[in-house]
């Protein structure tokens, strides 16, 4: 699945068309939003920082709710067989050129982005935070993970994630309400979820190198404490 489809790019034309009468853009931004909502925030940083990559910078006057994002999205979508001049007129307004390619036309930028998003299969990255306990004593433990995640993986994703992440702290088996919650329990000594947040490539490039713990896992082979973790959900 991708949005570089002809019918996309014809509403996006339109919408622009109306927006450059009306000065009012935000009907084309929630189109951008809406088809893209799919998109992981790493996608987002990979396009927006295309823009450096070919020469392009946004425009000072440009509004401030259309931001770099919105703006590579519409150039790519210039590469479709369909009439894009309203597009076009709005890359002219709000998208500059640096000196050395000034002279290029608008679909020579666009060949230059890389563009492969599928629904199918998605790198993604995360920063976890394992709780820990034996006796009063307390910890947290911060691990990094990146999955190629299909679409049909995603159900109880970040549960699947917080919960192999405290399993692999310590191997312990499960137990639904040791020191009142669920966890994995060796001989007293406890892990268990405690946070998850979503991050870009580039942060878990910066995690993996000065954070020194990363994990991986099979969706598609849990371990049965793991199993046994989700089950009681």
């Amino acid at each position: 699945m991708t949005i570089l489809k002809n019918e996309i790019a014809v509403l996006a034309d339109k919408a622009i068309e109306q927006a450059l009468i009306n000065n009012d853009y935000q009907p084309v931004i929630e189109l951008i939003n809406q088809e893209t909502q799919a998109f992981t925030i790493s996608d987002v940083e990979d396009l927006t920082n295309s823009l450096d990559s070919i020469g392009l910078s946004v425009a000072d006057d440009a509004p401030d709710l259309l931001n770099s994002f919105h703006l590579v999205i519409l150039l790519k979508l210039i590469d479709l067989p369909v009439s894009t001049l309203n597009i076009e007129h709005l890359l002219d307004l709000f998208l500059e050129k640096w000196e050395l390619v000034e002279e290029s036309h608008w679909d020579i930028f666009s060949q230059q982005i890389i563009f492969d998003f599928t629904l199918e299969s998605q790198s993604r990255y995360w920063a976890v935070t394992t709780g820990t306990r034996i006796g009063d004593i307390c910890g947290n433990k911060l691990s990094v993970l990146a999955l190629n995640v299909g679409n049909d993986q995603c159900k109880d994703l970040l549960a699947k994630i917080e919960f192999e992440a405290a399993h692999q702290t310590n191997y312990g088996t499960f137990d639904d309400a040791c020191y009142g919650q669920a966890c994995f329990d060796v001989d007293g000594y406890i892990a268990f979820p405690d946070d998850i947040v979503e991050i870009t490539k580039t942060e878990f490039g910066v995690l993996s190198k000065y954070n020194g713990k990363n994990f991986t896992f099979d969706l598609n082979d849990l371990s049965d404490p793991v199993k046994e973790a989700l089950n009681s959900m």
